[in-house]
């Protein structure tokens, strides 16, 4: 594979991209401007005299243009390395918000402001409508031209129950411009065969997935980043999420990394403990009606109760009494998690579930200083000892308060598996700030608007039956799966006979 194809996944190929996003937004923030002065006074002032008119007000626009880029980078808009279709709705999104923010703000501030050159004030929702089409056309054009030259042929490596939970998971996946080339499996007595160089050089993307000895991993490791110039992926164990953010010291001529412990600071928790009441309190106000409509719906209903206890666990697995508005029969079984279609879930239930209005009253218990608005999700006793009896690491998690939202919650699903559940919530020990709790925030805005944030079509099928509907042919040897995909999904026929890899 040529390096230069590397150019298309690189920081410079995305900034190129950023940059032409916020010329765009600055071009249809003038010609709004053109729009509005026409309906106001029948006529359309030049270029040249809104250039003139905005350089006595540039700060405002540095301003309004460092707000997008701050909503595009936190909604993840490039159509670089993702599908068009689903960068979408977070290009929506991002417009949106930025837009309201900004004019919330100049209204707050000085009134409709002036000279900005905005008289009418549907002004800003021309604006974003003008963006939002000027937006979908460069970013469909762009994609267009990503799908041709940033297709990743990628190989998946570690051992062989790993390798075919992480080819399906591909394979569910829809957001990337990968293809999976090479599924092999991890051989103990040949860790890095010549079969398996050959099919790196191959490809360009390599995953390793957990399973493998520190000696093969290292071997692997070494040999792909210092004599290939391929992109490199790991599934991470939990000690190497740990091991992130590091320091290096010296002891004598021994180089040596500083590992900074898995709870929040004093200073990190104190900070957190006021933005939580800062949000709540905000949230508590604008949502106060909304909430006194569900309560009584709820309760003319059916006549039970509004809101709903159970005991989780929290902070130090110390357990606590969380709320929700009941979205469940009176007298439903509660020992275990409600899934998607649950016959135990009221009609009304269903609509406060999907747009997780049931949550609210968990602010209560933020203010309470049980929860906190970003952390671990929090469970049930009960499933919490089980999956740390399958890994005791499991408890780490309890090392900060759980939250309403967390990175489980943005980038896993409601059946994402224990240990995938863990490094999500490591991960966010491990790289804390409270601006990472406001990405966590926004980004939770777009899973509430989200309809694939449940269980997907192919979630609950087996990799074998999702290769039959996708018309995906593998050759099977002892180690090595070569995958090749047909243009056109296969029609299923029950009759067909489905190649096991068991």
């Amino acid at each position: 594979m040529r390096k230069h194809k590397n150019f298309w996944n690189g920081k410079l190929s995305r900034f190129i991209e950023l940059f032409i996003d916020i010329a765009i937004l600055f071009f249809m923030f003038l010609l709004s401007s053109k729009i509005d002065h026409y309906i106001t006074y029948g006529a359309y002032p030049s270029f040249d005299t809104l250039f003139s008119i905005y350089r006595d007000v540039f700060y405002i626009l540095i301003i309004y243009l460092g707000i997008m880029v701050v909503f595009f980078l936190t909604y993840q808009v490039s159509v670089i390395s993702r599908q068009y279709i689903n960068v979408m709705t977070s290009q929506f999104l991002a417009l949106f918000l930025g837009n309201a923010l900004f004019f919330l703000v100049l209204l707050i501030g000085k009134g409709f402001h002036k000279d900005l050159y905005f008289s009418q004030l549907f002004a800003p929702l021309i604006l974003l409508a003008l963006q939002v089409f000027a937006m979908s056309l460069f970013k469909l054009f762009l994609s267009k031209i990503m799908n041709k030259l940033n297709q990743r042929i990628v190989l998946i490596y570690g051992p062989k129950a790993n390798v075919l939970q992480l080819f399906k998971e591909f394979l569910i996946d829809k957001h990337h411009y990968k293809i999976i080339r090479y599924v092999v499996f991890y051989n103990e007595e040949d860790p890095l065969p010549n079969s398996l160089k050959e099919c790196i050089s191959n490809v360009d993307d390599i995953y390793i997935t957990d399973g493998l000895s520190s000696e093969a991993k290292n071997m692997l490791v070494t040999y792909i980043l210092q004599k290939t110039y391929k992109g490199l992926y790991l599934v991470p164990k939990t000690y190497e999420i740990e091991m992130q953010r590091s320091e290096f010291d010296v002891v004598n001529d021994t180089l040596v990394f500083k590992q900074k412990t898995m709870h929040l600071s004093p200073e990190s928790r104190f900070f957190k403990r006021i933005f939580d009441l800062f949000f709540t309190t905000i949230i508590l106000l604008i949502a106060c009606i909304p909430m006194l409509i569900v309560a009584i719906i709820i309760k003319l209903q059916d006549g039970g109760p509004i809101i709903y206890k159970q005991v989780r666990l929290g902070i130090h697995n110390k357990p606590f009494m969380m709320y929700k508005f009941r979205s469940m029969k009176v007298d439903s079984d509660e020992k275990t998690l409600a899934t998607k279609d649950d016959d135990r879930i009221t009609k009304f239930g269903k609509i406060i579930r999907a747009s997780r209005i049931d949550e609210l009253p968990q602010f209560l218990n933020v203010l309470k200083g049980n929860m906190s608005i970003v952390g671990p999700r929090p469970l049930l006793p009960n499933i919490i000892e089980e999956a740390t009896k399958k890994d005791p690491e499991f408890s780490f998690r309890a090392n900060v308060k759980p939250g309403i939202t967390g990175l489980s919650h943005i980038y896993g699903s409601y059946d994402t598996p224990d240990l995938e559940r863990l490094r999500y919530d490591l991960m966010y020990v491990r790289n804390y700030s409270l601006l990472l709790d406001i990405s966590i925030i926004l980004l939770t805005i777009r899973v509430m608007l989200s309809k694939t944030a449940g269980l997907g079509k192919y979630e609950n099928r087996s990799l074998e039956e999702i290769l039959e509907i996708k018309n995906i042919k593998v050759l099977n040897s002892e180690y090595i799966l070569n995958v090749t995909y047909n243009k056109e999904p296969k029609k299923r026929n029950k009759k067909d006979e489905i190649n096991s890899f068991n």
